[in-house]
Parts: C-alpha cells; sequence; structure tokens
C-alpha cells in the first residue's frame, strides 16, 4: 500500500514539473524579454514587448520615425493585446509564451498603447511610444 502511495506521489510530480515554466523547448517556450526598463530604444526598427498579468515590462517605447515592428510576448497567464489606435496596430496574444509581431508606420509624435483585455488598460496597462 505504501509502494503505491510513492507511485502516485512520483507520478503526481512528474505531471506537475512542466507546469513550472522551467527551461524548455516546444510551445512552451517564447524568445527572452528584454531588460526591464524605461524607456526602451528600439533597435533597426524594432522592439519587444512583453506582458506579464496587468503589466507591461515597460512604459515607454522611443523610435525614430518609419516603420516600427513591435513584438509583444506574453508571460502572463491570460490573454494580452498590445493596441495602438491611429494608426492602428492591434497584436494579440492568447496565452502564456504566444507571440505576435506587427509593423505599423508612426511619424513624429506620441502614441499611446494599451492592452484592451477587460480592464487591463483601467489597471495600468497602458504606456506610450515616443517617435523622433
Amino acid at each position: 500500500m505504501r509502494m503505491r502511495g510513492i507511485w502516485a506521489a512520483m507520478v503526481l510530480c512528474l505531471v506537475a514539473l512542466p507546469a513550472c515554466g522551467g527551461g524548455g523547448g516546444g510551445s512552451s517556450s517564447s524568445p527572452p524579454c528584454p531588460t526591464t526598463g524605461s524607456p526602451r530604444a528600439a533597435v533597426n526598427g524594432e522592439v519587444t514587448i512583453c506582458a506579464y498579468d496587468i503589466r507591461y515590462d515597460t512604459k515607454e517605447i522611443t523610435a525614430p520615425a518609419g516603420a516600427l515592428k513591435i513584438t509583444l510576448i506574453n508571460k502572463g497567464s491570460v490573454r494580452h493585446t498590445f493596441t495602438i489606435k491611429n494608426p492602428d496596430l492591434n497584436l494579440v496574444t492568447p496565452g502564456k509564451n504566444d507571440t505576435a509581431s506587427g509593423t505599423v508606420t508612426l511619424a513624429k509624435g506620441e502614441y499611446k498603447y494599451e492592452c484592451t483585455e477587460d480592464a487591463h488598460a483601467g489597471a495600468g496597462m497602458t504606456g506610450k511610444i515616443v517617435v523622433s
């Protein structure tokens, strides 16, 4: 009887370990997030931003005018978006470790971005892109 309990505990550990999110391969891994900080400068017309539960990892992105490729990596446990209005860009990541990319052309100025899921923006999941 005791042996059966030990085997059951071992099986549960093996099932639970992948959920801890360590190392990985397969669909459970995603590109690494940049070093957290604000502002985050676009490099070669590209920038990556990570979404966690009710926050982005930066509140400000800086970029030169022109095309900007944005990659959103979802590190949270719920669906997130990265949405800019005028010009429109809406990136959606349904779950943890999902990524989405899109390119938008921006003129000099400031553009607000937000997560449009539920009350995420109201909870502070917003930021701005400063284009020079």
